[in-house]
């Protein structure tokens, strides 16, 4: 788990002079040692563990725990399932296990399986094992360390992401490797100022953009906080009162 309190320590660069704004709605174009093996008992620990510490921070990941829903034990059951059947039938890679390009490479146990299951694991050990190589943020370190691993650069893939990993370098620098992006941007990191600080009434938006890179901010409703988005793959455009890239694309296939 990436430390959440990762602020802007290197600057995007970017400015409102970088962007062309866009008018209109749319656009053409380590406690860890004892938690049980028992999969219920495993998440009972858990919740144990976020509400008896005081000192959590208060944007903490720790506290989407609850948000995101609780994996059932037959879930478990499957990912464990897949873990042995891989030390059963050994592969060139993790990618080989769901070819189905040639009957003679298929093996038809693992596209038959749930999906959802990790594909690339790196485990954060502290700042003091773990360290961000300088010049870049640690989020965006830990986006390029996983997808190079993976061997997904330079495929079209098309990566989500929520706020702690999301920054104009990061969606450039993707983007350079053949890879997709869209997520959501944090109010501290470098952007441009009609996105950092825009005006806005009720289900209004604003883009600007340069090159691929698109940028949004959006206000649902008065009261609540502007949602501010990145893409290099959505057009700036409205769906039932709101940016599609939300609609069409981030809500769709975040933690898809």
């Amino acid at each position: 788990m990436a430390d959440s309190s990762d602020s802007e320590q290197v600057s995007d660069g970017e400015s409102d002079g970088d962007f062309e704004v866009l008018s209109g709605s749319s656009e053409s174009e380590d406690e860890m040692n004892d938690v049980p093996m028992n999969a219920n008992l495993g998440f009972e620990y858990a919740q144990d563990f976020i509400t008896s510490r005081q000192r959590i921070r208060r944007f903490s990941r720790l506290h989407s725990w609850f948000k995101v829903g609780a994996v059932t034990l037959a879930e478990m059951k499957g990912f464990i399932s897949v873990i042995l059947n891989m030390g059963l039938i050994r592969k060139p890679s993790i990618t080989e296990y769901w070819n189905t390009k040639f009957p003679s490479q298929d093996t038809v146990w693992f596209p038959e399986a749930v999906s959802g299951y990790i594909y690339q694991l790196s485990v954060y050990k502290g700042r003091q094992y773990d360290p961000t190589p300088q010049g870049m943020l640690q989020g965006a370190y830990v986006v390029n360390k996983l997808l190079d691993a993976a061997g997904l650069f330079n495929k079209a893939y098309h990566l989500f992401t929520d706020s702690f990993f999301s920054s104009i370098n990061l969606a450039k620098e993707l983007l350079s490797k053949g890879t997709l992006f869209t997520g959501t941007l944090r109010v501290n990191r470098q952007m441009p100022n009609t996105i950092k600080n825009p005006v806005l009434h009720e289900k209004e938006s604003v883009y600007i953009r340069q090159g691929r890179i698109l940028l949004c901010a959006y206000k649902e409703r008065n009261g609540r906080k502007l949602v501010r988005l990145i893409s290099s793959f959505s057009k700036a455009a409205q769906e039932n009162d709101k940016p599609a890239m939300i609609c069409s694309a981030y809500n769709k296939f975040m933690g898809a």
